[in-house]
């Protein structure tokens, strides 16, 4: 559990896989990002997925440095959030939902959006459990446009 206010982050680092020319290389490793943190009562884990591209060049002692690291944020595959304690004056023991995130092409784009496509809600409320999941599909592109006079 993540103390009120601040953020718990935990990294996994895959195997680089290294392109050497010469006195150059270029490392591509994968990278998955955890971070837990609390707002309020609830509590929220976000994954999100990276790839750090490291271009490296080898001195005259035959060492290894990185001249640059880039690293590119692909995409969140869920988001979870719970309540941290039960809200006992209004019948509240748990809430937890869960967001699951996909690829998606929507008619007319050219880049897949990452974008929700099932979302769980669980309440334990009064003695009763509450499941609810809400999947969805389909996204259409559209435009909308306002105009604010005085």
């Amino acid at each position: 559990m993540a103390a009120a206010g601040k953020a718990l982050t935990k990294h996994w680092i895959g195997v680089p896989r290294i392109s050497v020319c010469g006195e150059k290389a270029l490392a591509e490793t994968d990278v998955v990002i955890m971070n837990r943190s609390s707002v309020g009562p609830v509590e929220i884990d976000v994954t999100s997925f990276a790839r750090f591209f490291d271009r490296l060049q080898c001195d005259t002692s035959r060492d290894w440095k990185i001249l640059s690291r880039v690293a590119i944020y692909v995409h969140i595959l869920k988001l979870e959030t719970w309540l941290l304690a039960p809200r006992s004056g209004v019948g509240l023991e748990s809430e937890n939902t869960t967001l699951n995130y996909s690829p998606t092409l929507p008619a007319g784009m050219m880049n897949v959006l990452w974008l929700p496509h099932e979302v769980t809600v669980q309440v334990h409320y009064h003695d009763v459990f509450i499941r609810n999941t809400h999947r969805y599909s389909g996204f259409k592109l559209f435009q909308s446009h306002a105009v604010i006079e005085p």
